[in-house]
């Protein structure tokens, strides 16, 4: 029984040293925004872990998924800028920056705020989250930023308005998955490629890892997605 005791003991520790490391491995991997994002958080406020960009005027609202290990005030800009166009922007608060951990979360800050119409996207990896819920009888519209919607989701007899942005750049996103996932996406769905633009430049976090050179900045990039973002939902 001592001896059991021992290894149950070592087996926690064990288990306890490599959650630890994992998470500061995690820590370290994760993207930081740049002093620039950090200037467009002023004005929002967080509750619920959400950050909130409020519209003075409001005509919409947008619930937004960053990218997979990119800390969320790296899109400030973007919530900032379509609040300035009349548009209340949730930004999602993922679990350990990973918005596969978090996709339950869209649905909760819809009952939590009441909302009765939104506009729902992500970046990369929190796009594919947010096409995971695009069946909830709120969503207006579905909004991807270098992404696409995974084999489980099949949106092509769906008449759902979808925008797909995508940079000429871009060396991380799976540019043959990305093709191959058309078929799940309706045959109206507007596709737009940022020239000039990488994947980076869809928040303001610095270079990603084996990102392409990008030729126009960070910042460029992100009011080409704004204004492209507007233009859709205000068709």
């Amino acid at each position: 029984m001592k001896r059991l005791k021992k290894i149950l003991k070592i087996g926690l520790l064990l288990l306890l040293v490599v959650g630890i490391s994992g998470g500061i491995a995690l820590k370290t991997m994760t993207y930081k925004p740049t002093s620039e994002a950090l200037a467009y958080m002023e004005n929002a406020t967080n509750e619920a872990g959400t950050t909130i960009f409020k519209a003075k005027d409001e005509k919409g609202a947008v619930i937004l998924y960053g990218g997979g290990l990119v800390e969320d005030a790296s899109y400030a800009k973007l919530g900032a800028g379509l609040a300035d166009h009349g548009y209340t922007v949730y930004l999602l608060h993922s679990t350990l920056h990973l918005p596969i951990l978090s996709t339950g979360k869209l649905q909760e800050v819809i009952k939590r705020y009441d909302l009765k119409q939104v506009y729902i996207g992500g970046h990369s990896l929190g796009g594919v989250v947010a096409s995971m819920n695009a069946a909830l009888p709120q969503v207006e519209g579905l909004i991807l930023l270098a992404a696409y919607p995974p084999d489980s989701t099949d949106l092509a007899k769906s008449q759902l308005p979808v925008l797909s942005l995508t940079a000429s750049e871009d060396k991380v996103l799976k540019w043959d998955k990305y093709e191959e996932a058309k078929k799940r996406l309706p045959e109206t769905t507007h596709y737009v490629t940022i020239q000039g633009g990488n994947h980076s430049g869809f928040g303001l976090y610095g270079q990603q890892r084996k990102d392409g050179t990008a030729t126009i900045s960070a910042s460029e990039q992100q009011d080409e997605i704004i204004r492209q973002m507007v233009d859709f939902m205000e068709k």
